[in-house]
């Protein structure tokens, strides 16, 4: 993928905003800023930035700082545990099947049976 730098009508924009892209060398800076354990009130005077500015961009880099002063990569996202295979009562014969999950609603016997013809929908279209 190529990176294409972006059409000056967005750029207007962003820097009519008070918005300013980082650069290579402001990355590389915060980054070695964060090695030394500064606070992130510290880097954002050092390289001219707002606190907001340099929270974003440490998220963005997936950087979090320790009080202590150590950086490391941010913590991962706890997954959710999985739920087990829930006993549900199929609703077409009634029985009782373990289903996936609440959009699993038939057993497999019902699921896989030809339609009925003479089974009449509720709504029926009438002109």
């Amino acid at each position: 993928m190529s990176s294409k730098p972006a059409p000056r009508h967005i750029l207007r924009s962003i820097l009519a905003q008070g918005k300013r892209p980082w650069s290579a060398a402001e990355v590389a800076r915060l980054r070695a800023l964060v090695a030394e354990g500064r606070p992130k009130r510290d880097i954002a005077a050092r390289l001219g930035r707002a606190p907001s500015s340099v929270k974003g961009k440490l998220y963005s880099l997936g950087l979090s700082i320790r009080r202590r002063g150590a950086a490391l990569p941010a913590p991962a996202r706890p997954s959710l545990p999985k739920k087990g295979r829930v006993t549900r009562p199929c609703l077409c014969c009634g029985r009782p099947f373990p289903s996936a999950g609440p959009h699993n609603r038939l057993c497999e016997s019902c699921r896989k049976r030809e339609p009925d013809p003479l089974d009449v929908p509720a709504r029926v279209w009438r002109p």
